[in-house]
């Protein structure tokens, strides 16, 4: 039985087949979004349906509450509402919430919810469908407010005082008959103006607008780069809809954790409750991948088995090459991703950032090579060890600042995530060059190490 810190689980039930809706609704109020859709979870279906209902009334609360419900889990909270709950909650939620429910189910569930859903939202949600998983078609919002040209301040205000509860306010845009959009102002600068004021006196024209078609990451850069609220979706000049900051703030979280996930060499399916076997065929792969470029290496240190047999305290320090490099070329992997990620860095301007990684990298391994010579030349009293100790480090911190950098931009540049299993290649790189200049000196200056 499930027991939250704030609420009586068993009173809630209770509370739900016979008590007054305003006592359900208090103790609604006592929960955090996480903790409701725990509850929808364990509930039975007629009550989680009745607070799905109760739900309806307030939509902030149920936006969040659906947002909490982990994908992998939701086609069990679908199975328990039923069609017809889940097509009323829809009429509730934003649209892009309300595309992403609708993703959640199979194809004819979809279509069997959008047909009670009314033809009105279903007809809009079969809109947004259309658009592509990350473009900002599928992200935007198609209520917005908007007014003609020749509007007046006063006709404006009043507009903005009769637009419904999902309708975000927080720029005016103004539009002409053919859906144009040819300005916009701030609802601040609308409230100070005269009522006797056009709109279009007080409207800025030059409006920053994204395509319907543009990448989700481009909104995102946009809305971040100029600091605003909303951006207005287009299409060749007409007006489709907003992205708000709300949403935007959804597309970094999920652009983090993909980016997250394919550094590590994950898949955005395997999340903390998907079921066994999915987890085993989206890890599978990349582990195959990261075994193939284990044996690379192991191949490598064969090649030097006579040399370490000459030399056993090789072995010692082959983890401390590898492993510095290794950290390194993870480091610069993740500042060139995040610089590719936030627009500061274009493949065109990729060569200043190699430059500046390599020269980071150079001066690093200088450090630590040194460090790491003088504690080989301290612990086993042999100064040509200690040499070619920092100068294997110094060489593998090369090329892991150059692997860290070409690897994401050469990825972005042939469309690909630059992320994409990029710490796996960064650290194969590392671990081969690495054990290969290592003990590749070794074998160089055998006598003097003798």
């Amino acid at each position: 039985m499930l027991r939250t810190s704030r609420i009586d689980v068993p009173l809630l039930r209770k509370a739900v087949r016979a008590g007054p809706p305003t006592l359900v609704r208090r103790m609604l109020g006592k929960l955090g979004p996480t903790e409701l859709a725990l509850v929808l979870l364990e509930l039975p279906p007629p009550e989680a349906k009745a607070i799905v209902t109760h739900l309806c009334a307030d939509r902030p609360r149920l936006t969040l509450t659906i947002r909490a419900i982990p994908d992998e889990l939701f086609a069990g909270v679908a199975a328990q509402l039923g069609e017809a709950v889940l097509a009323r909650a829809l009429g509730a939620l934003d649209a892009d919430d309300a595309v992403r429910v609708l993703l959640l189910l199979d194809e004819q569930e979809q279509q069997r919810v959008l047909t009670l859903a009314g033809d009105d939202l279903g007809l809009q949600l079969r809109r947004l469908l259309r658009y592509a998983p990350e473009s900002a078609g599928r992200h935007m919002n198609p209520r917005f407010l908007a007014v003609s040209p020749q509007a007046t301040v006063g006709e404006a205000i009043r507009a903005v005082r009769q637009a419904g509860a999902d309708v975000p306010l927080f720029y005016l845009y103004v539009v002409e008959d053919d859906g144009q959009l040819v300005g916009v102002t701030s609802l601040g600068k609308l409230v100070k103006a005269a009522d006797a004021t056009l709109v279009s006196k007080i409207m800025e024209p030059d409006v920053i607008a994204v395509a319907a078609h543009a990448d989700q990451e481009e909104v995102a850069r946009v809305v971040s780069q100029r600091n605003l609220l909303a951006v207005p979706v287009v299409d060749e000049g007409r007006l489709l809809g907003v992205v708000t900051i709300d949403d935007v703030i959804g597309v970094l979280e999920r652009e983090a954790t993909e980016d997250m996930y394919n550094m590590a060499g994950l898949s955005e399916g395997d999340r903390v409750f998907s079921p066994p076997h999915r987890s085993l065929l989206k890890r599978l792969p990349w582990n195959m991948l990261n075994l193939v470029t284990s044996i690379l290496a192991a191949i490598v240190v064969g090649l030097f088995e006579h040399t370490i047999a000459q030399l056993v305290v090789l072995a010692t320090f082959m983890p401390v090459v590898a492993g510095i490099g290794g950290n390194t070329g993870n480091q610069t992997l993740t500042v060139i991703i995040r610089g590719i990620t936030l627009g500061e860095l274009e493949f065109s301007s990729g060569l200043r950032a190699l430059l500046k990684e390599v020269m980071v990298g150079i001066s690093v391994g200088i450090i630590l090579g040194t460090v790491v010579g003088l504690v080989a030349f301290v612990w086993k009293g042999n100064a040509m060890l200690g040499l070619v100790i920092g100068c294997a480090i110094i060489a593998n911190l090369f090329v892991a600042a150059l692997v860290g950098t070409a690897i994401p931009l050469t990825l972005k540049r042939l469309g690909l995530d630059p992320a994409l299993g990029g710490s796996i290649l960064v650290t194969m790189c590392t671990d081969v060059f690495g054990f290969l200049s290592f003990l590749g000196l070794a074998t160089l200056f055998m006598h003097y190490l003798l």
